[in-house]
């Protein structure tokens, strides 16, 4: 997809001989056509997925789903007269009327569509009706399926020309609004339509295969017939517009001398279309299509799809959600980690710090009191490696050579306790009496400060 388009809307036609692709997107606000081509392809020949897929490539196109317009010979048109002004009875009525009156079949096996045209002069709704079987609707759809596309929805070409703003303007509701004639050509086929206010009241389809000797008065003959059913089926509910509107290849007809075979006043519907993308392209400029002949099989499957596809995106936005936060979670936890890592450090420098500050001081007290007294160092380091860390010697006084007396502080009283449990296992001193305890404040704290008294061996 090219930068700066929005909401693709991509749709294929089938039409007997020919596929068209017409692409369409949001550029600058305004739906614009960005690609619309079409290729040979016989209807329902087992080679139309590989050429799907190979024009679809050589287009650049990456298209995994599309709408799906069959062509109008595909289906049965019914206009319908019935007597309500209700869209819920009259809903019902198609239904039955549907099930009664077409293919001698149970509704199971068909799928339809319709549309409230108007109401006569009695008050009557008059209601256009398409239908399809489908297992037509079916084949057409398992042909995109092999091609890798899968259908959205299905309608028929004929909701294309519905949606041509000329249409509208031809056909708008007013006071003696008249129907319009269009015949849409595409080499060897040809959609006769009979249009008012943006419905389709009357359609048929024709084909003229060999273009021989007796093409002209052949092609003059379907003409008189669809217009000849056109004017019967409609008699007494509208008025007609004398000209035949004409879109796609009719302008080859013209260069041919075949004008005459109209037997009415002609007007191109779309000028510069030299190939009849007509129908697709309405479609692709709308984004929307009035006649919808989508199995119910197939809704089912894309509501599915729909639903899979939101809880694939819940899921996909919980991952980018969760992930997130477990970002932060994890940025977080590193720079914890990373605290505590370097508050560890700091401690275990500070307990060295503190160790070798311990040892200097017992080391002054050794200096100060056993060197002088010239008494055993056995002693003393015995003192340093029974005090337990949160034992602070203060002083280490010696009793006329025969005693010492110890004093120190502690944060607690159980330190002080083991301390003096592990002098009285000394073999070193004897008489161990704890002979002070006082609560002092050393600074921010509260200290036990303590003195014991010993004697030597």
């Amino acid at each position: 997809m090219s930068k700066g388009l929005g909401s693709p809307f991509t749709v294929l036609e089938f039409n007997c001989t020919t596929i068209r692709v017409c692409r369409s997107a949001i550029v600058k606000g305004k739906r614009t056509v960005t690609h619309c081509f079409s290729f040979d392809a016989k209807d329902l020949d087992h080679s139309i997925p590989k050429k799907i897929k190979q024009e679809l490539k050589a287009h650049g196109l990456a298209i995994k789903e599309v709408v799906l317009a069959l062509p109008r010979y595909a289906a049965a048109s019914r206009l319908m007269r019935l007597p309500s002004i209700d869209q819920q009875e009259l809903k019902e009525m198609v239904r039955l009327q549907v099930s009664r009156e077409f293919f001698g079949t149970s509704l199971e096996n068909i799928v339809y569509d319709w549309q409230k045209i108007g109401f006569d002069k009695d008050g009557y709704a008059l209601v256009s009706v398409f239908l399809m079987r489908k297992e037509t609707v079916y084949r057409y759809i398992c042909i995109l399926e092999k091609a890798g596309v899968f259908a959205s929805k299905v309608t028929l070409n004929t909701a294309g020309l519905l949606n041509w703003p000329a249409n509208a303007k031809a056909t708008q509701t007013q006071p003696g609004a008249k129907c319009l004639y269009l015949l849409n050509a595409d080499h060897d086929t040809f959609d006769f339509n009979l249009l008012l206010q943006g419905h389709s009241v009357f359609s048929r389809t024709f084909v003229i295969e060999d273009r021989g000797p007796d093409y002209s008065n052949r092609l003059s003959k379907e003409l008189k017939v669809s217009f000849e059913l056109a004017r019967r089926l409609t008699a007494g509910y509208f008025e007609h517009d004398d000209k035949l509107y004409l879109t796609g290849t009719t302008k080859a007809l013209a260069d041919e001398g075949l004008e005459s075979c109209f037997g009415r006043p002609t007007e191109r519907f779309l000028e510069n279309t030299p190939v009849s993308y007509a129908a697709v392209t309405g479609l692709a400029l709308s984004a929307a299509a009035s006649i919808d002949l989508t199995p119910e099989e197939t809704k089912a499957k894309i509501k599915e799809g729909a639903r899979t596809l939101a809880i694939y995106k819940a899921m996909r936005l919980a991952v980018v959600v969760i992930s997130i936060a477990f970002l932060f979670f994890s940025h977080a936890l590193d720079k914890k980690i990373s605290l505590t890592l370097r508050l560890s450090r700091e401690l275990k420098n500070k307990a060295l710090i503190e160790g070798q500050a311990r040892q200097a001081r017992f080391m002054g007290l050794l200096e100060k009191n056993v060197l002088k007294n010239k008494l055993s160092f056995g002693i003393f380091y015995e003192l340093y490696r029974l005090a337990p860390p949160s034992i602070f010697l203060s002083d280490l006084e010696i009793e006329d050579g025969k005693g010492l007396v110890i004093s120190g502080t502690s944060p607690g009283p159980a330190a002080i306790f083991e301390f003096f449990s592990l002098l009285h296992a000394s073999p070193l001193l004897k008489g161990i009496q704890l002979d002070n305890l006082e609560d002092k404040d050393i600074g921010p704290e509260k200290k036990i400060k303590f003195k014991i008294k010993s004697k030597f061996l």
